[in-house]
């Protein structure tokens, strides 16, 4: 999230944290490819998503959610959107995408953001407003039955959206951010930015008042809630904030959580059954959200056993070929 075109607002908040050096996860095992796959100059990109055969990123810089073929040419995407966040894809073939997702709306509670949805066959011609009144429609997945959980990671704000636009709020979880459904539907991951022990939460969805943080990725002992924990993890890595953006997960059985450190420039794998985490990738520019490639399709094209695709608020869009062993 940004505070202005191209000033990350971790940069503003957190000027005083050290955010490089040798103090992180141990790198996971296996070999990692990184690189550039486009630069769209200063831009600040916020999210992505894979739908009808192209890649799917919210420019924030433009007002876009901005449409890429397999051959880095830009097809038509969704113009004139203020602030576009989350972007989802449901079961019905539209793209759900956030708008309004700025730190002014979610400083202020102005109830001003909303959802809107639209088809990949017509972007500008199909859009229509989903569900609105929302402070800040960041991070974005869908869960069972149709629906949409949204995040805020400047309050409490942990929205779920029913299929008929209707919504309330899930969970009272301060400052979410990146959003994961497990693959049996049971429970919503949730990462949190600014907090200095970089936490992810668990949400059952069936009891989401019993939500629990399951990992902590750094030693921490405040947030800007603000909260004050008194038992930091004394095992986690010194670093003080990650910044943990958005995340997704692989799939089957054995699957993982993939988070970006935004303020470390990181790629994480987390275990969601033990809490412990690795580092796949490191080095990249204030990366926002990442995503998998879907298996055999146009973007798996790293010729590792994952190809995971991530976007930063420098502009880039950025291909990460990475085979466990």
């Amino acid at each position: 999230m940004t505070i202005g075109r191209n000033v990350p607002v971790w940069m503003l908040l957190f000027a005083t944290v050290a955010y490089a050096g040798p103090i992180t996860q141990d790198p996971c095992p296996g070999t990692v490819v990184v690189e550039e796959w486009k630069k769209l100059g200063n831009d600040v990109l916020e999210n992505l998503l894979f739908a009808d055969g192209s890649l799917w990123v919210s420019d924030g810089t433009v007002g876009s959610v901005r449409r890429f073929n397999p051959d880095r040419s830009e097809g038509m995407g969704l113009t004139g959107v203020s602030s576009p966040g989350g972007l989802a894809r449901d079961s019905d073939g539209l793209i759900y995408a956030g708008v309004g997702n700025s730190i002014a709306n979610a400083v202020l509670k102005s109830g001003a953001a909303k959802v809107v949805r639209f088809s990949p066959t017509d972007p500008d011609g199909s859009a229509a407003d989903y569900a609105s009144g929302f402070n800040m429609p960041n991070g974005m997945t869908f869960g069972p039955g149709g629906d949409l959980y949204i995040s805020n990671d400047f309050d409490y704000g942990l929205i779920r959206i029913q299929p008929d636009g209707t919504w309330a709020e899930l969970a009272h979880v301060w400052g979410t951010n990146g959003l994961v459904v497990d693959p049996a539907g049971e429970s919503l991951y949730a990462a949190i930015t600014f907090d200095q022990r970089s936490p992810i939460e668990r949400i059952p969805l069936g009891a989401p008042a019993e939500h629990e943080t399951f990992a902590e990725l750094t030693f921490g002992v405040a947030s800007l809630e603000p909260a004050v924990y008194t038992e930091p993890d004394a095992d986690a890595p010194l670093v003080g904030l990650k910044g943990l953006d958005d995340m997704t997960r692989s799939d089957g059985e054995g699957w993982r959580l993939y988070v970006v450190a935004n303020g470390m420039g990181e790629l994480l794998e987390v275990d969601p059954a033990t809490g412990d985490a690795c580092l796949v990738a490191s080095g990249l520019q204030t990366p926002s959200s990442v995503r998998i490639a879907p298996a055999g399709g146009p973007f798996d094209t790293s010729g590792k056993t994952m190809t995971f695709w991530v976007v930063e608020f420098s502009g880039s869009i950025r291909r990460i070929g990475y085979s466990p062993e």
